[in-house]
This record gives C-alpha cells, structure tokens and sequence, in this order.
C-alpha cells in the first residue's frame, strides 16, 4: 500500500472504498491455490490483522487458518 500509487488506505474511508483496496492487495506469494498452505508471516494482509485483531481470533482463525488453507486469502482479507 502506498500513497504515491493511489492505494494507501486512509482513517475515514469507508468499507468500501477499504475493501477495494485490500481485494487487490497481495498476500503470501506461496499459496497460489485456495488448497495451498501459507505462512502469515509473510502475507501483507495478517501484518494489518496483528493491528486490529485481538489476539484469541489472531492466533486460533487467521494464523492457524492460512498455515492449515482452511481460509483462503480473500476471506482473510474480509
């Protein structure tokens, strides 16, 4: 994300326009297929969950669902 190229993600925006922004926004470049396993270590979009996350949801859904591809990637960035 980067406000030079027009997809920084402002404090007021709505979900919308939010949301436009983050269903383009890569994630770990490992999982190609929604079947694929991932490291979220690696994936632009957990560094946001770290920020608004809470921890319990972190840790038990988004993490361990990316490593185990029992999400896929637009369902973490929803």
């Amino acid at each position: 994300m980067s406000k030079s190229k027009g997809n920084a993600i402002g404090l007021l925006e709505t979900r919308e326009e939010v949301w436009t922004k983050l269903a383009v926004a890569p994630t770990d470049p490992a999982r190609v297929r929604r079947s694929d396993p991932g490291t979220p270590e690696k994936c632009n979009i957990y560094s946001y969950h770290k920020l608004v996350t809470p921890e319990p949801q972190l840790s038990q859904t988004v993490a361990q669902g990316c490593r185990t591809a029992g999400i896929g990637c637009l369902e973490c960035k929803r």
